[in-house]
């Protein structure tokens, strides 16, 4: 017969700081051989999004002549801001 642990999100966050060492171990090992092998290494996960904002940048407010907001002051800045957030998220959610 299992017996059945209660886990609560109390218990959780104490586990998870009880064992951060190791937590943080294998986090570091994880990334260490993504890039493993790889020409640039970990910089790649600084410019792999930051590539992609210029060229979506530049494609969607250049060539589409794509506006953010109620204005057509054509920001790019702005536009950029709230491209740079969609890509961070979807990254985040593909991984």
């Amino acid at each position: 017969m299992t017996q059945h642990i209660p886990c609560s999100p109390a218990t959780a966050a104490r586990s998870f700081l009880r064992h951060r060492p190791l937590i943080a171990q294998l986090v570091r090992r994880e990334v260490e051989g993504r890039y493993r092998g790889s020409m640039l290494g970990m910089l790649w996960s600084l410019v792999t999004p930051l590539l992609m904002l210029a060229i979506y940048t530049f494609v969607f407010t250049v060539v589409f002549k794509a506006r953010w907001g109620a204005g057509d002051s054509g920001d790019k800045a702005q536009f950029a801001v709230v491209l740079f957030s969609g890509i961070m998220l979807h990254a985040f959610l593909a991984e």
